[in-house]
């Protein structure tokens, strides 16, 4: 529901939203909340998007995150920002991966290893 609110909320452009997944962890669904919100504000400030999309998915072992935009760079500098390197230390406290890719569009993916009896 948070997902679908801030996507609502987004002005910038419109945003695609899937959720697959169930209930989240409660450390999992604070980390994605806070990746898709500065995904979204970087898209707003330094992109010419016209669309956006978020995808929650679960797996038998893994949660995975995807937030992207069709845009291309108009104001971001060629390294990597604050707001990346946050998203990136949030997803190594919960041992997972986080990689951009910057063709066709910016495309951030977040995987958080499951824990416990359900991984």
């Amino acid at each position: 529901a948070r997902v679908e609110e801030m996507a609502q909320r987004f002005t910038f452009c419109p945003v695609d939203v899937q959720i697959g997944a169930e209930e989240l962890p409660t450390d999992v669904k604070r980390c994605f909340l806070a990746v898709i919100g500065e995904a979204l504000t970087n898209t707003a400030r330094h992109s010419n998007a016209t669309r956006a999309g978020v995808r929650v998915r679960e797996f038998p072992g893994f949660y995975q995150l995807a937030v992207t935009d069709n845009g291309t760079s108009v104001g971001a500098s060629k390294g990597d920002g604050m707001g990346l390197r946050n998203i990136e230390d949030r997803v190594n406290l919960l041992g997972g991966t986080f990689t951009v890719n910057r063709q066709a569009g910016f495309h951030i993916f977040v995987t958080i290893p499951k824990k416990g009896e359900n991984a």
